[in-house]
């Protein structure tokens, strides 16, 4: 709620406590009528239909506080009164003023909204600001004191900016962002409401590209009110930019006509004209820094005001502009700005600096603590996913593949699975021939893959369809059985890591073996049948389509869109479909969801059906997500799965959502001028809350033996540098016993079980197995695959990581390979992971849905971990905070370059935040708030938020394309693609150490650290993380921190890993040089053991307590002999 905080009898506004309601996409402002408080999100968008228990705007009630004071603060957005007796500044996320001379800021508008980016009105009577106290980022206004705010905007999504008064006091300018990624648009608001006005446009067409999209941000109004000065650009953000586009205009608002005042190589950005208008300052930077400049209007002249000042976000995201708002005095004479974390009076003749002191006693409250730290579960391993399940013709039995195996199973109460008995290698994509006699799949090894056929009764012996090995996938037969159709691609072109390479449809004779192609393309697959034999169903670039079975006369059937993710600019396609055998249905997997929806025939081109209904009948069949589906060969029974769970429902109990009478119904969204993306919500009516689910449910219950190593070894004489409560011992003894430390102290100190091998060690150095707190083993070349020796796998243990957390995997397969490891069928580092993120289409709209979203985590995934990546307005992010607490996960986040959005983060209660927080240096505000909510901050350094890449650093200064070792363990394109051509950047350009040295802050502040590798460069990558987080003040020790125990508490196994301490897991890396004296020793391996196994970094050959040789790899020998 909004609070005015200066007096004890406090105004109190609270959003939740009014309950009148409205049904109009926007408030309509007769008479200057002012809306309703509660009216903050427009029916039809994202967050606004609300549940039974749901209130409206922001849902979360403090559970924390923290408080503390502070003299200096980060990104400091300011303005000064019209008398010059007083400044308003915001301060994570709280409005202050503050007396022109200095001394102790008062708080006058507080509350768990973020507010920022105070203006104040020319009359002096008047803020406004930027806050999402309503549930989503919109415009107010607020009394001087702080109360009375009152919402302008009516936004359910987006992004606002750098209010500004008009001259006359009437209208509020704003920058505003509506479109995922594009570009910033100029909106007024009039001061008592409204929809606004526009005033620039960022597509002068519907399709025009990102990168040509005009962005524009940042007004200052001139005086005489004839005039805007802003900054702009084509294109939006972009990564390790290599040239600053921003430049200043002038929009005369008598003429609609715009002129460029300023261009700059360093930009031209966040103008401010004086009260006369003769004089204009503005932002650009110079080598590494950022500097004002000013432009006299009349003269010309131009000249530097000050260097450096607060450093720019011209590399990031911007949400708050790319320099801190700042005032002019009202005689014109200085300039009023935060730099080096204070607020400083700037002497516009002389450039002279002087420091306006404040001290503000910060109280915020705060959402809950969700950090826990777990054990993984012991005794045998439970398969968490059942993959690419197909039901028989006559609906009674799945097959599908799970650990590598075939499996069928009775879609009866009770029923169990049952394992195919097949010699061979690891079988996927199991499908049925028509009468159910023949099961088809496809084999994957390290000389290829390969289709084959098997009676569904599992007697007989397998025969192999193909004589060349290829990557193929998606078998199925024909109805007639004669053929199996199965998309191929060459085994070379697609081990180079382009998932769209050319492939090609094929039919396969099943009796003579012979292949014909039927049609060759890039995007395409999903391969059904239906009720026309001579044709197959396809689904690719967003259309389910069909072609006769020679390839020719392609038809259009349907086409459905949902929302996307925040970066979407349009209607996302669904991820799948599948067309009902008569042709009359379809199923889709769109917002996370399936979806049934009546087929309308048209012709050849197809309809576009949006899951927010309003075209044909259409209704979401599940509640927990989707992974898998499919339809009986009658059409009269759906099957889908989520994780080991398969769900039938039958056609006949679909209770459809019938089409809104007026279909051409255009809502506020769908130019995509204001509000969310296209889709909005879904049909309300198409979750009814207490209606009873009309499907059945089955378990997939599939259990194998954990890898549990037995014995026991003992290194002896190593410097343990445990990372634990023992700190660093000299001439230790490690005790490992069946897997798991048991003791350690220095020689003679711990007993040594019976039989226990010794290993002499003396000169060596043991620390922790390095944890990942940010991984990504994203470089999976065959979705729904499990390749049996993973590289990522093997390149990470190589270089001594042991553990990671995968925060964002796009594919379930990562809960496969995770039970691989575990069950010891695949070598590899403790892969913990979140899964697929979770984006903003999932379309949270209360809190029923994001506990349903985290179940299907939580229950069916069985991780304790998921990403909450940008998902959705402040209202869905904090209905996710509220849904983790009552489902027990532990949720992390996407930094998005975004430094408001981070702190918000922190304040609502996230675990973590991933990427660094792109404004630097941090502060004390900053610092004590990541602190004490006890957020875990991993800042991946090697993709640089707010400056160029820091992997590029490496990249150019070392050589690991001749490394034999990396050669050893990573495909040789993927070598090449990442090394041979990396852009090279001078070093002052480079902002990671600056960066680091912020994290660094939080660390000795208190606060924890994580060493995250993103999956950059697996393996070496990790290391260069490290480095980079101790190349400025860190010490060895302090980065060794983050890269175990801290990591580990930041992903919730610490009680587990992290440290050498009795009881956990036994992890470890023993080098040959101290990292102590130089940290890039911790490339200087001499063994790792991971799981109590002890493994030979150079060839990963298991030493003990088995001897296995690491078989060669497929990727080996790839290159002209």
């Amino acid at each position: 709620m909004f609070r005015k905080a200066i007096v004890a009898s406090s105004i109190v506004m609270s959003i939740s406590v009014l309950s009148a309601s409205v049904n109009l996409a926007e408030p309509v402002l007769e008479k200057w009528k002012e809306p309703p408080v509660d009216t903050l999100l427009a029916p039809g968008a994202p967050g606004a239909a609300e549940g039974k228990d749901d209130k409206k705007g922001l849902p979360l009630e403090a559970e924390r506080s923290v408080e503390f004071e502070t003299d200096e603060a980060t990104w400091i957005s300011l303005d000064v009164t019209p008398d010059g007796q007083s400044i308003v500044f915001e301060l994570l996320g709280d409005i202050y003023k503050l007396p022109m001379q200095g001394g102790d800021a008062e708080r006058i508008i507080d509350g768990f909204g973020f507010q920022s980016q105070p203006s104040v009105s020319p009359n002096g009577e008047h803020i406004a600001f930027i806050s999402d106290e309503g549930g989503s980022e919109n415009l107010y206004r607020a009394k001087i004191d702080g109360s009375e705010p009152k919402k302008l905007s009516s936004l359910a999504s987006g992004q606002l900016m750098s209010p500004e008064w008009s001259a006359d006091g009437q209208y509020v300018f704003t920058s505003q962002l509506t479109r995922g990624l594009g570009a910033n648009e100029i909106w007024m608001y009039h001061k008592d409401g409204g929809k606004g006005i526009q005033i620039t446009k960022s597509r002068p067409k519907s399709d025009t590209p990102r990168d040509q999209q005009n962005n524009s941000q940042g007004v200052s109004a001139s005086t005489d009110g004839n005039y805007l000065y802003y900054a702009t650009r084509q294109g939006g953000f972009q990564y390790n930019m290599t040239n600053f586009p921003w430049r200043v205009v002038r929009r005369d608002l008598r003429e609609g006509t715009t002129d460029t005042i300023v261009t700059a190589q360093g930009g031209a950005l966040r103008p401010r004209i004086s009260p006369d208008g003769n004089i204009l300052v503005y932002g650009t930077r110079y080598e590494a820094e950022t500097g004002f400049r000013v432009r006299n209007i009349e003269t010309g002249e131009d000249r530097w005001l000050a260097y450096p000042v607060t450093h720019d976000d011209q590399e990031s995201r911007a949400s708050r502009d790319l320099l801190p708002a700042y005032s002019f005095v009202p005689d014109g004479s200085a300039i009023i700005t935060a730099v080096d974390g204070k607020i400083q009076r700037i002497d516009l003749d002389s450039g002279d600096m002087s420091v306006i002191p404040f001290n503000a006693k910060v109280k915020l409250d705060i959402g809950p603590d969700l950090v826990n730290q777990d054990k993984d579960p012991k005794g045998p391993v439970v398969a968490r996913m059942v993959q690419t399940p197909s039901l028989s013709p006559d609906g009674d039995t799945v097959v599908f593949s799970a650990l590598g195996e075939l499996y069928t199973m009775s879609l009866e109460d009770g029923a169990s699975p049952k394992k195919i008995k097949r010699a061979g290698s690891k079988v996927f994509q199991p499908s049925w021939s028509k009468d159910g006699k023949y099961i088809t799949y496809i084999t994957w090894n390290a000389e290829g893959g390969d289709i084959w056929q098997m009676r569904a009764n599992g007697r007989g012996k397998p025969e192999k369809l193909t004589s060349l090995s290829s990557y193929y996938s998606d078998p199925n037969f024909t109805p007639d059985g004669k053929e199996v159709l199965a998309i191929r691609a060459s085994n070379y072109q697609f081990n180079q890591g382009n998932a769209r390479v050319q492939r090609d449809l094929i039919a396969i004779d099943v009796k003579t073996k012979k292949i014909r192609v039927v049609m060759t393309g890039d995007n395409f697959g999903s391969i059904h049948f239906g009720h026309d034999d001579n044709r197959v169903n396809l689904y690719g670039g967003g259309t389910l389509f069909s072609v006769r079975l020679d390839g020719t006369d392609r038809r259009e059937h349907v086409k459905v869109t949902g929302q996307g993710n925040f970066t979407a600019t349009r209607p996302a396609p669904a991820r799948d479909m599948r067309l009902s055998p008569n042709g009359k249905y379809a199923l889709a997997r769109s917002q996370q969801q399936l979806h049934v929806l009546h087929v309308p025939q048209i012709g050849k081109k197809a309809q576009t059906v949006k899951v927010s209904g309003g075209v044909v009948p259409l209704k979401t069949l599940s509640d927990f997500g989707v992974d898998y589906f499919d339809w009986t060969d009658d059409g009269e029974t759906i099957l889908w799965s989520t994780g080991s769970t398969f769900y039938t429902q039958a056609l006949a109990d679909v209770e459809w959502v019938k089409p809104e009478k007026k279909e051409d119904k255009k809502n506020a969204n769908e130019d995509g001028d204001k509000g969310d993306s296209e889709e909005g919500t879904e049909v309300a009516k198409n979750k009814e809350e207490d209606a009873k689910p009309s499907y059945k449910s089955y378990v997939a219950r599939i259990e194998v033996p954990r890898d549990n190593p037995e014995g026991s070894i003992v290194f002896r004489g190593a410097t343990a540098i445990t990372m634990g409560a023992q700190g660093v011992i000299e001439n230790a003894d490690i005790v490992v016993t069946n897997g798991k430390f048991v003791a350690v102290g220095q020689q003679g100190e711990v007993a040594i079980p019976n039989g226990a091998e010794i290993r002499d060690m003396s000169g060596k150095f043991i620390t922790p197995g390095f944890v990942d707190s940010h991984s990504h083993w994203r470089n999976r070349l065959r979705n729904e695959v499990i390749e049996e020796y993973f590289w990522p796998f093997l390149a990470n243990l190589a270089y001594g990581v042991t553990s990671g957390l995968d925060v964002q995997t796009g594919t379930t397969d990562i809960f496969a390979y995770q039970d691989m490891v575990e069950a010891g069928k695949i070598i590899g580092l403790r892969a913990w992971s979140t899964g697929p993120g979770v984006f903003a289409d999932t379309n949270i709209k209360n809190k029923k849905d994001a506990v349903n979203v985290l179940k299907r985590y939580k229950e069916h995934y069985r991780t304790k971990n998921i990403k909450a990546y940008v998902s959705g307005n402040r209202k869905q992010r904090q209905l996710i905070i509220q849904a983790s607490k009552e489902v027990g996960i532990m949720p992390t986040t996407e930094g998005a370059l975004d430094t408001k959005l981070d702190l918000t983060h922190m304040i609502d209660g996230f675990a973590g935040n991933e990427h660094n927080l792109p404004a630097y240096p941090l502060y004390k505000d900053v610092l004590q708030l990541a602190t004490q909510t006890g957020i875990g901050y991993t800042p991946t350094l090697l993709v640089t938020y707010g400056g160029p890449w820091g992997e590029n650093y490496w990249f150019t200064r070392y050589n690991p394309h001749d490394d034999e070792k990396i050669n050893r363990f990573m495909p040789h394109s993927i070598i090449d693609g990442r090394t041979k051509r990396a852009p090279w950047v001078r070093d002052e350009e480079y902002a990671f150490t600056r960066i680091a040295d912020s994290a660094i802050d939080i660390q000795r502040a208190g606060g924890k650290v994580g060493v995250g590798s993103h999956g950059q460069f697996q393996g070496l990558g990790y290391h260069w993380e490290l480095w980079s987080l101790g190349s400025g003040k860190a010490t060895p020790m302090e980065a060794l921190k983050a890269a175990t125990i801290d990591s580990a508490h930041i992903i919730g196994h610490a009680q587990e890993v992290g440290s050498i301490e009795a009881g956990k897991f036994a992890d470890l890396v023993i080098l040959n040089s101290d990292p102590r004296d130089d940290l890039k020793n911790t490339i200087d391996i001499h063994r790792v053991m991971a799981n109590g196994r002890l493994y030979n970094d150079d060839t990963l050959e298991e030493e003990w307590p088995r001897q296995r040789e690491l078989p060669k790899l497929w990727f080996h020998d790839q290159g002209p002999n």
